[in-house]
């Protein structure tokens, strides 16, 4: 990976209507929520190459709390 110390911010759009922004100068994520969304659309798609995209910007900038946002199920 390169180098990121120019790198303050990285927007996460969790589709279809949640907004994370993780900022490297405050070290925390700040959650936007929108109402709006396309019922008919498929988002399932989207979702895991979102997941896929957080998890190797944590990696690349070594936090080590991991992501609030994936989690798993167990029954």
């Amino acid at each position: 990976m390169g180098s990121y110390d120019g790198l303050d911010s990285i927007w996460v759009l969790w589709v279809p209507e949640h907004l994370s922004v993780w900022s490297k100068r405050l070290d925390r994520w700040t959650d936007m929520i929108f109402a709006a969304a396309n019922q008919d659309e498929d988002l399932e798609p989207y979702l895991s190459v979102l997941q896929d995209a957080e998890a190797v910007f944590l990696e690349a900038i070594d936090y080590p709390k991991g992501s609030p946002y994936y989690f798993g199920f167990n029954a």
